[in-house]
């Protein structure tokens, strides 16, 4: 009996220039060196084609690459438990200290990206656990569709603590390019 790996199909937008040295080897990956309030370093994908073309539209010349993303080593930001991992992490940067975010100085905000970042290099051990980071991302300006039936709502209008959205969007980014399992082709 063959072993089971979970896999995931994931789309990427980029410039046409950079989508070809991605799909011709020449570059492993397509990282953001985002610090800020995202997931930091990585590169960036989609859950779907749909929310790709919205990237890609963006911005005259991207194209869209699919992959395969095996998620066996996957930090799942949407899930109670994997959120106390992290939050261990950081206590335990917090505790040792840190040679890229001086505490002392800071409030208790820090910019989720360079928080990531910084476990991922200092903490011992986070970066052999996790090769992919999820998360869900709320895009208040995008056009929402009504979903089958219903009235159009605005997000900031509801008053329900719970609801059926298109403007949460699933994000994955691959920190280490052995979570890319197969690039699969240009386009959907």
């Amino acid at each position: 009996m063959g072993s089971y790996q979970e896999v995931t199909k994931a789309y990427h937008s980029n410039m046409s220039e950079n989508i070809d040295r991605f799909l011709d080897g020449s570059v492993p990956l397509l990282e953001s060196v985002e610090d800020g309030y995202w997931l930091g370093k990585g590169m960036y994908f989609w859950d779907n084609y749909g929310n790709a073309q919205y990237w890609q539209n963006k911005v005259r010349g991207r194209e869209i690459v699919t992959v395969l993303l095996l998620l066996e080593k996957l930090l799942d930001l949407t899930d109670k438990n994997h959120l106390d991992r992290l939050n261990a992490a950081f206590k335990k940067l917090k505790k040792q200290g840190s040679r890229a975010i001086d505490f002392a100085n800071l409030e208790d905000e820090y910019e989720l990206g360079l928080v990531i970042n910084t476990i991922y290099k200092e903490v011992e051990k986070f970066s052999d656990f996790f090769d992919v980071i999820k998360c869900h991302g709320l895009y208040r300006d995008w056009n929402e569709q009504k979903i089958i039936a219903g009235k159009r709502v605005k997000i900031h209008e509801i008053n329900r603590s719970n609801f059926v959205t298109s403007v949460v969007k699933t994000i994955y980014c691959v920190k280490d390019e052995k979570a890319i399992y197969k690039i699969c082709y240009e386009g959907e």
